[in-house]
């Protein structure tokens, strides 16, 4: 999968319309939104056009986004080079079927219209979703995840995996506590709700949480 997951490159501009790999057979450019005839390339996104045509890449002020087609994830949102991880770390937010391995931690979403329920994490106190960090022993997190539902809303039954943060490190370094080079940090939904205290709070506050996409997408 590793391989699947390679930064695209930048290539210069194409006209509005043009797809990654050229124009329709007839040499005419392609209306946005198509694919090319006989290929599975996307069209060119705000004029940008890139090597791999299974990407289309959007770029904003201070932001970095595609979407790719893959067999098993999409990629909704993508820091590159992100502060937190050690120099060259990409982090990746994710929508996928099933929990990715390695999975390192575990989170539960709970919503009540805008807002998200939080609870103090264990590493300072600051407000976030409920979570759990995931033991060797449970490789893709649904142990772990069953046991913070049983603990949180009172069962197990009804969640949902949403999809996860995948950091992306070229080599582990002194002081990462992850695996390397991917470690994942899942989110699963549930609609039931919390039996114990916490606090609800605007998802739109919560930008800066790398999960974030997830909730907002």
């Amino acid at each position: 999968m590793l391989s699947r997951c390679r930064w695209p490159e930048r290539t210069p501009p194409a006209p509005p319309g043009e797809t990654a790999r050229g124009r329709a057979a007839d040499g005419a450019p392609l209306p946005a939104g198509t694919r090319a005839p006989g290929s599975e390339s996307y069209v060119c996104v705000g004029g940008i056009r890139e090597k791999d045509p299974k990407i289309a890449y959007i770029s904003e002020p201070g932001v970095h986004r595609y979407a790719r087609e893959v067999s098993a994830d999409t990629v909704i949102h993508v820091t590159a080079n992100a502060p937190w991880l050690p120099p060259g770390g990409r982090a990746e937010v994710i929508r996928c079927a099933a929990p990715p391995r390695p999975l390192c931690v575990a989170r539960l979403l709970l919503r009540r219209a805008d807002l998200v329920f939080c609870t103090p994490r264990a590493d300072g106190g600051r407000l976030d979703l409920p979570m759990r960090i995931v033991p060797d022993e449970d490789p893709d997190g649904t142990g772990t995840i069953r046991a913070l539902a049983e603990e949180i809303v009172g069962a197990d039954a009804g969640i949902r995996f949403l999809g996860a943060v995948r950091n992306v490190v070229g080599r582990p370094v002194s002081g990462y506590a992850w695996p390397a080079p991917l470690a994942h940090f899942g989110v699963w939904e549930s609609a039931a709700a919390p039996r114990g205290d916490g606090s609800w709070i605007d998802v739109a506050d919560l930008r800066d949480r790398h999960w974030h996409p997830l909730a907002a997408d």
